[in-house]
């Protein structure tokens, strides 16, 4: 699968003046809140995303997906393939 992403991207890129990227990003977070020394609230938080972009001359379109995985990137890449009057079939579930 990211055999086939990676040489779906190199293709979509060759076309023109089109450069593309894939992005995925993974964050998370713990917070505390304190009042008179005292700990009032707790919190913790994980996201998660992937983004195709593709620019053309002074043009940008970009994919967004809440996700990581060859599935949620082929769906980006399919997003802006199709922006760019390519067929790209939906991918099935994988992961990278």
């Amino acid at each position: 699968m990211r055999d086939r992403l990676r040489e779906a991207l190199v293709a979509l890129g060759r076309r023109g003046d089109v450069y593309v990227d894939l992005y995925a990003q993974s964050g998370a977070g713990h917070s505390m809140s304190y009042d008179d020394g005292k700990i009032e609230q707790t919190s913790s938080f994980v996201s998660q995303g992937t983004s195709v972009r593709s620019l053309q001359g002074s043009h940008s379109i970009i994919s967004h997906a809440p996700g990581i995985g060859a599935n949620v990137a082929w769906g980006c890449y399919a997003d802006i393939a199709a922006a760019h009057g390519v067929s790209a079939r939906r991918e099935p579930s994988s992961t990278f």
